[in-house]
């Protein structure tokens, strides 16, 4: 069974003449799936500071935060409890509303807020990626803790 992702954004000012958003990616399924997961490792925009971001917290839902301007894929690796591996895409999709009850770095967003998903193309994005136009900073988050999660022992197994 494949899992669901969804994100939030909101538009925080801007940054050379592109509009700057604060976003939120987190794992969309209900808590008895989130407790067959140990972690989820994202793979952001090659032009990302520390461009793998990892998350061990089932309560908020694996979620991390960052900021930027464009749309691109991330690339995700679902670490289960049982010590096999899941990969899957998502789609970061800057027109997700935030809801007013989760807030950036807060206990837990709020899943299930499904709808259609729009695409706003970026137009320096549509050149390719690795293109070096995308400028993407991140809130000063942790480096990756994917060794970690690597080298855990499989919990009950």
């Amino acid at each position: 069974m494949p899992f669901q992702f969804d994100n939030y954004a909101r538009q925080v000012g801007s940054r050379e003449d592109y509009e700057w958003f604060e976003w939120q990616v987190f794992m969309d399924e209900p808590p008895a799936t989130l407790e067959t997961v140990r972690g989820v490792e994202y793979r952001l925009h090659e032009t990302f500071p520390d461009l793998i971001r990892t998350s061990e917290d089932a309560k908020r839902q694996f979620a991390i935060e960052s900021s930027g301007w464009g749309e691109f894929t991330i690339f995700i690796t679902i670490y289960l409890q049982d010590g096999a591996e899941e990969r899957t895409e998502y789609s970061l999709d800057l027109s997700r509303p935030w809801p007013e009850a989760a807030v950036l770095g807060g206990p837990r967003p709020m899943a299930g807020a499904s709808g259609r998903r729009r695409f706003k193309s970026c137009p320096r994005h549509s050149r390719g990626p690795g293109n070096g136009a995308f400028l993407f900073f991140s809130l000063g988050l942790a480096p990756s803790v994917g060794e970690r999660l690597l080298a855990r022992p499989v919990v009950g197994g």
